[in-house]
């Protein structure tokens, strides 16, 4: 009988096919539900098997072939062991006339299954599985693998600078930039460990973000601050917000987008979703953070003579694939299971929908799955 690991590796193929890469082993375990040691062992078969590319400490680097060329009975027997496809009672009564007959009789008829098994998997390709999910998650699939491609690309492609681009809204947000040919330069105290998480050729800035000057920024079209501390010094969020600021006051260039928390939203009952987060018998452990980020919102929202925008993730933000996101101003908005979530992927994709499109100046909208 065989497992569940064809399907599993599957997800991992689709997963590496429509999202930009790399990709880590627990970000692809976000999506299937599963241990991300399971997802590395299998990994590690696709890889030996020509399926899928891969680095040590920074996962998924791409397919191994393009996805026509990869067919399920190619996953099937890299990550199968050979065995029946059926399980068999041997004990049968050889004094009765079908006992002793019948396990000859089904070993040949579930040898020829298990033909029929393995040519209708050669027949079904990685592409065929990605072309059964709707239009807006293969979208993905078809944007530029190299930033700059064509004329157009080139000519509306932005120079991003990334405040906190190792961390969790940083790396997805990086990530999904340089998908859609950007040039990112990440901001990060830590080289090393940013180079761990964005890749060996990945443009670094090795830089406190409160010791950014405005020539430091000077080419920039985009700055985002994805700045995040621990919660003892929250209040560093509103300093780093004030910082930035006061840079570029009486400017319209470079555009400032600010990653806030949905502690600023306001719930279904028009009361600021803070206050209930205050109500959390652990909130004492974490609660400066959602209270930093309401005063950064209204301090950003006294500033008119500098190009600002902001966004708030939904209640529940963790890492996991990209959606279609739904887009809100100033109330939390609920997903299709009625919960209020979204994915740093998803707001990723929201974060430059926006930078491409603009069309919010001066003020917060946040994102849902």
């Amino acid at each position: 009988m065989y497992s569940s690991k064809l399907s599993v590796s599957l997800h991992i193929l689709s997963l590496v096919a429509l999202e930009p890469c790399p990709i880590t082993s627990e970000y692809i375990a976000s999506s299937i539900g599963t241990n991300p040691a399971l997802v590395r062992r299998l990994m590690s078969s696709l890889k030996q098997a020509g399926l899928l590319r891969t680095q040590t400490r920074l996962g998924a680097q791409g397919l191994g072939r393009t996805p026509e060329a990869i067919r399920l009975l190619d996953v099937f027997q890299a990550v199968e062991p050979v065995t029946p496809l059926f399980d068999q009672h041997l004990a049968t009564n050889p004094k009765c006339p079908v006992g002793a007959g019948i396990n000859q009789i089904l070993t040949s008829l579930y040898s020829d299954l298990q033909q029929d098994l393995r040519h209708s998997l050669a027949r079904v390709t990685l592409q065929d599985v990605i072309q059964r999910f709707p239009a807006s998650v293969r979208q993905a699939q078809t944007a530029p693998s190299t930033p700059g491609n064509s004329s157009s690309e080139r000519s509306n492609r932005m120079h991003i600078y990334l405040i906190g681009a190792s961390g969790m809204a940083g790396s997805a947000i990086y990530q999904e930039a340089l998908r859609r040919g950007h040039k990112v330069t990440a901001i990060v105290r830590d080289a090393a460990r940013a180079r761990e998480t964005l890749g060996v050729q990945a443009d670094i800035l090795p830089r406190d973000a409160f010791d950014l000057s405005r020539a430091d920024l000077a080419d920039a079209d985009v700055v985002i601050d994805a700045f995040s501390i621990p919660s003892a010094q929250a209040y560093r969020q509103v300093d780093l917000a004030a910082h930035l600021i006061a840079l570029f006051r009486e400017t319209d260039q470079p555009r400032l987008l600010f990653i806030l928390g949905a502690g600023s939203l306001f719930d279904a009952q028009d009361h600021l979703y803070v206050e209930t987060l205050k109500q959390l018998p652990e909130a004492a452990s974490w609660i400066a953070t959602p209270v930093a980020q309401v005063k950064e919102l209204e301090f950003l929202r006294g500033v008119d003579n500098v190009n600002w925008v902001g966004v708030s993730p939904s209640a529940d933000f963790a890492p996991g694939p990209r959606h279609e996101p739904k887009v809100g101003r100033d109330h939390l908005l609920r997903a299709a299971d009625g919960t209020s979530h979204v994915t740093t992927a998803t707001l990723a994709v929201a974060v430059l929908n926006e930078l491409e499109h603009p069309s919010i100046k001066q003020d917060r909208f946040t994102v849902s799955d």
